[in-house]
């Protein structure tokens, strides 16, 4: 009788870690802090795109810490929230450098930009660090709304005897902060990268996608290990390619695209600069 008392409390222990039972007498799986943080994050910059200081106070509230920003600019590297505001104020408008372009001279280079930011989750169901990349086309910009542009993180020099990659998750919203994360799908997940699409669509001389966040997870699997990984976000934007598919290259030096039957039209390709981990 002591057993079968030992195994009924360790089953309702399970069932109290794991998840809850509902209606239908089925476990419900308990989310994660850190799936409430990264959804906390995307819904915040979906509807305030360009605050990064808010953006930062979204992802405290929600439980992450140590957020830090970057973006592909000398000495903007390791930002904090206030610190990437008044940086992205500064240089927004004006436009950043791209790191690739073809054909783009009716693509203006402050049609879009980029930034990318780390940050660390921690509750009783594990440790996780994030990598975040963020892009924001000015307002009145709107393109083709024909083709699909191609976003890109990637991180490397994370231990793999310490961490794993734990998802990956895509939220894009309309100027006005509509969730159109809908148009997203992924291309290619692995160990180190995820690469997704996004249908360059517009309503209303809305663009739909105008806005979001591309986001890679890695678990905490083990310890012990001393290694100061970077990550860094790509965003192509296709403006009036065909719709003949696409193929790629990505790594922290170059996220190359090939577009099929020479689909792909005028291209901007800008990215986040490497971004170390804290």
């Amino acid at each position: 009788m002591k057993r079968i008392g030992n195994l009924l409390i360790a089953a309702l222990a399970v069932l109290a870690t794991a998840g809850c039972v509902n209606e239908d007498g089925g476990a419900e799986a308990v989310e994660s802090k850190n799936m409430r943080v990264i959804k906390a994050a995307g819904e915040y910059w979906g509807g305030h795109p360009g605050d990064y200081a808010g953006l930062t106070r979204a992802i405290e509230s929600a439980g992450g810490d140590t957020v830090r920003f970057s973006f592909n600019k000398p000495g903007l590297q390791g930002l904090t929230g206030e610190q990437a505001q008044s940086a992205y104020s500064a240089f927004a408008s004006e436009g950043s450098e791209p790191e690739h372009a073809e054909r783009a001279s009716d693509v203006p280079v402050n049609a879009f930009e980029v930034g990318a930011s780390w940050y660390h989750v921690q509750d009783q169901y594990g440790e996780w660090w994030n990598f975040d990349g963020t892009w924001n086309y000015r307002d009145e910009y709107i393109g083709s709304g024909s083709p699909d542009n191609a976003s890109g993180v990637v991180v490397e020099g994370m231990d793999e005897k310490c961490w794993r990659q734990d998802g990956d998750w895509m939220h894009a919203a309309a100027y006005d902060g509509e969730n159109h994360s809908d148009l997203t799908y992924r291309k290619e997940v692995d160990a180190k990268s995820s690469v997704w699409g996004i249908r360059d669509r517009t309503s209303g001389f809305k663009l739909l996608t105008d806005h979001g966040t591309h986001t890679i997870s890695f678990k905490r699997v083990g310890d012990g290990c001393n290694e100061k990984p970077s990550g860094k976000f790509y965003w192509e934007h296709n403006q009036d390619g065909g719709g003949g598919g696409w193929s790629f290259s990505i790594n922290l030096a170059i996220f190359s695209i090939s577009y099929a039957d020479n689909s792909g039209g005028m291209t901007l390709q800008k990215s986040s600069g490497l971004t170390y981990r804290p």
